[in-house]
Protein backbone atom coordinates (compact mmCIF):
# COMPACT_ATOMS: atom_id res chain seq x y z
CA UNK A 1 0.00 0.00 0.00
CA UNK A 2 2.72 2.58 0.98
CA UNK A 3 5.83 2.91 -1.28
CA UNK A 4 8.94 2.77 -0.24
CA UNK A 5 10.54 5.91 -0.30
CA UNK A 6 14.13 4.10 -1.51
CA UNK A 7 12.24 2.93 -4.29
CA UNK A 8 13.57 5.37 -6.93
CA UNK A 9 13.65 3.59 -10.48
CA UNK A 10 15.33 5.91 -13.01
CA UNK A 11 18.11 8.15 -13.80
CA UNK A 12 18.60 11.64 -13.57
CA UNK A 13 20.00 13.05 -16.99
CA UNK A 14 21.46 15.91 -14.46
CA UNK A 15 22.99 14.20 -11.51
CA UNK A 16 22.96 10.89 -13.12
CA UNK A 17 21.64 9.25 -9.81
CA UNK A 18 18.49 6.85 -9.32
CA UNK A 19 16.80 9.41 -7.83
CA UNK A 20 13.62 9.57 -10.28
CA UNK A 21 10.00 8.10 -9.05
CA UNK A 22 7.92 8.28 -12.27
CA UNK A 23 9.22 7.37 -15.72
CA UNK A 24 7.34 10.68 -16.87
CA UNK A 25 9.39 12.93 -14.56
CA UNK A 26 12.78 14.16 -16.72
CA UNK A 27 14.75 14.76 -13.98
CA UNK A 28 14.67 13.74 -9.96
CA UNK A 29 13.30 16.43 -7.24
CA UNK A 30 16.53 17.42 -5.71
CA UNK A 31 17.55 18.42 -9.37
CA UNK A 32 13.86 20.32 -10.30
CA UNK A 33 14.50 22.01 -6.75
CA UNK A 34 17.70 23.56 -8.51
CA UNK A 35 16.19 23.97 -11.46
CA UNK A 36 13.19 25.96 -9.82
CA UNK A 37 15.78 28.35 -8.31
CA UNK A 38 17.85 29.04 -10.87
CA UNK A 39 14.60 29.66 -13.39
CA UNK A 40 13.89 31.84 -11.03
CA UNK A 41 16.86 33.94 -10.93
CA UNK A 42 16.80 33.98 -14.48
CA UNK A 43 13.42 35.29 -14.95
CA UNK A 44 14.50 38.03 -12.44
CA UNK A 45 17.00 39.07 -14.76
CA UNK A 46 14.54 39.06 -17.60
CA UNK A 47 15.24 35.82 -19.59
CA UNK A 48 12.73 32.80 -19.32
CA UNK A 49 14.77 28.85 -18.96
CA UNK A 50 12.48 26.46 -19.66
CA UNK A 51 13.56 22.62 -17.81
CA UNK A 52 14.35 21.18 -21.16
CA UNK A 53 17.13 23.90 -21.80
CA UNK A 54 18.34 23.65 -18.48
CA UNK A 55 18.78 19.71 -18.49
CA UNK A 56 20.63 19.48 -22.30
CA UNK A 57 23.53 20.84 -21.58
CA UNK A 58 23.89 19.33 -17.83
CA UNK A 59 23.05 15.71 -19.40
CA UNK A 60 25.46 16.48 -22.53
CA UNK A 61 28.22 16.89 -19.98
CA UNK A 62 27.21 13.98 -17.54
CA UNK A 63 27.22 12.14 -20.98
CA UNK A 64 30.86 12.94 -21.59
CA UNK A 65 32.04 12.00 -18.38
CA UNK A 66 30.18 8.80 -17.93
CA UNK A 67 31.67 8.08 -21.81
CA UNK A 68 35.35 8.46 -20.06
CA UNK A 69 34.66 5.97 -17.32
CA UNK A 70 33.31 3.31 -19.69
CA UNK A 71 36.37 3.49 -21.75
CA UNK A 72 38.29 3.01 -18.19
CA UNK A 73 36.50 0.66 -16.98
CA UNK A 74 35.85 -1.50 -20.68
CA UNK A 75 39.77 -0.85 -20.16
CA UNK A 76 40.33 -2.40 -16.74
CA UNK A 77 38.09 -5.29 -17.36
CA UNK A 78 39.79 -6.25 -20.34
CA UNK A 79 42.77 -6.03 -18.59
CA UNK A 80 41.67 -8.11 -15.78
CA UNK A 81 40.45 -10.41 -18.07
CA UNK A 82 43.68 -11.29 -18.91
CA UNK A 83 45.38 -10.98 -15.82
CA UNK A 84 42.98 -13.81 -14.39
CA UNK A 85 43.45 -16.07 -17.51
CA UNK A 86 47.13 -15.57 -17.46
CA UNK A 87 47.45 -16.22 -13.80
CA UNK A 88 45.06 -18.98 -13.61
CA UNK A 89 47.09 -20.55 -16.30
CA UNK A 90 50.27 -20.06 -14.90
CA UNK A 91 49.44 -21.66 -11.58
CA UNK A 92 48.14 -24.65 -13.07
CA UNK A 93 50.96 -25.13 -15.40
CA UNK A 94 53.25 -24.14 -11.55
CA UNK A 95 51.05 -26.89 -9.77
CA UNK A 96 51.07 -29.51 -12.69
CA UNK A 97 55.68 -29.55 -12.01
CA UNK A 98 55.96 -30.58 -15.83
CA UNK A 99 53.71 -33.80 -15.37
CA UNK A 100 51.50 -34.72 -18.01
CA UNK A 101 47.53 -33.88 -17.37
CA UNK A 102 44.58 -34.94 -19.54
CA UNK A 103 43.15 -31.80 -21.38
CA UNK A 104 39.85 -32.83 -19.24
CA UNK A 105 41.70 -32.48 -16.17
CA UNK A 106 43.42 -29.28 -16.95
CA UNK A 107 40.79 -27.60 -18.48
CA UNK A 108 38.90 -27.89 -15.21
CA UNK A 109 41.43 -26.99 -12.76
CA UNK A 110 41.81 -24.10 -15.08
CA UNK A 111 38.10 -22.86 -15.00
CA UNK A 112 37.86 -23.64 -11.12
CA UNK A 113 41.34 -21.32 -10.55
CA UNK A 114 40.14 -18.96 -12.86
CA UNK A 115 37.28 -17.81 -10.83
CA UNK A 116 38.89 -18.05 -7.74
CA UNK A 117 41.30 -14.64 -8.92
CA UNK A 118 38.13 -13.26 -10.56
CA UNK A 119 36.67 -13.50 -7.27
CA UNK A 120 39.73 -12.72 -5.58
CA UNK A 121 40.33 -9.54 -7.77
CA UNK A 122 36.38 -8.45 -7.64
CA UNK A 123 35.64 -8.81 -11.13
CA UNK A 124 32.10 -9.25 -10.81
CA UNK A 125 31.81 -5.58 -8.99
CA UNK A 126 33.69 -4.00 -12.30
CA UNK A 127 31.76 -6.31 -14.93
CA UNK A 128 28.84 -4.54 -12.79
CA UNK A 129 30.22 -0.66 -12.74
CA UNK A 130 30.91 -1.27 -16.57
CA UNK A 131 27.02 -2.29 -17.31
CA UNK A 132 25.58 0.69 -15.02
CA UNK A 133 27.77 3.31 -16.75
CA UNK A 134 26.74 1.41 -20.46
CA UNK A 135 23.10 1.88 -19.04
CA UNK A 136 23.57 5.33 -18.23
CA UNK A 137 25.47 6.12 -21.11
CA UNK A 138 22.34 4.78 -22.99
CA UNK A 139 19.94 6.31 -20.66
CA UNK A 140 21.36 9.78 -21.46
CA UNK A 141 22.02 8.93 -24.87
CA UNK A 142 18.56 8.70 -25.50
CA UNK A 143 17.63 11.70 -23.48
CA UNK A 144 19.13 14.19 -25.17
CA UNK A 145 17.99 13.15 -28.75
CA UNK A 146 14.84 13.16 -27.32
CA UNK A 147 15.28 16.80 -25.93
CA UNK A 148 17.05 17.76 -29.55
CA UNK A 149 14.13 16.50 -31.06
CA UNK A 150 11.23 18.67 -29.22
CA UNK A 151 13.58 21.62 -29.21
CA UNK A 152 13.87 21.39 -33.22
CA UNK A 153 10.35 20.82 -33.44
CA UNK A 154 8.83 23.72 -30.57
CA UNK A 155 11.89 25.82 -31.68
CA UNK A 156 11.84 29.29 -29.77
CA UNK A 157 12.50 30.64 -32.96
CA UNK A 158 9.15 29.76 -34.53
CA UNK A 159 6.18 32.03 -33.75
CA UNK A 160 2.55 31.86 -33.86
CA UNK A 161 1.59 33.57 -37.02
CA UNK A 162 1.36 30.23 -38.93
CA UNK A 163 -1.48 29.18 -36.55
CA UNK A 164 -4.12 29.32 -38.01
CA UNK A 165 -6.74 31.39 -36.29
CA UNK A 166 -10.42 30.68 -35.84
CA UNK A 167 -12.72 32.28 -37.95
CA UNK A 168 -15.76 34.30 -36.58
CA UNK A 169 -18.34 32.96 -38.19
CA UNK A 170 -17.29 29.55 -36.76
CA UNK A 171 -17.16 30.67 -32.98
CA UNK A 172 -20.69 32.26 -33.58
CA UNK A 173 -22.05 28.70 -34.40
CA UNK A 174 -20.35 27.06 -32.13
CA UNK A 175 -21.79 29.22 -29.19
CA UNK A 176 -25.32 28.63 -30.72
CA UNK A 177 -24.77 25.17 -30.03
CA UNK A 178 -23.39 25.70 -26.30
CA UNK A 179 -26.47 27.58 -25.75
CA UNK A 180 -29.05 25.50 -26.94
Amino acid sequence: MFKNKNSHSFYCPVCGQKKRMRAKDLVCPDCYETYVREAGRALVQGSVLFLTQWVLPKAENLLKEFQEQLLQKQAAFKVLQKQVSDGAFEEIRKNAGGKFIPKEIFSAALGLQRKELWKAKSGNRLFAEMKVLEEQVSFLQGVIKEIREKNNHFSPKSDCSSVPEVQPEVQRADDSVKSK
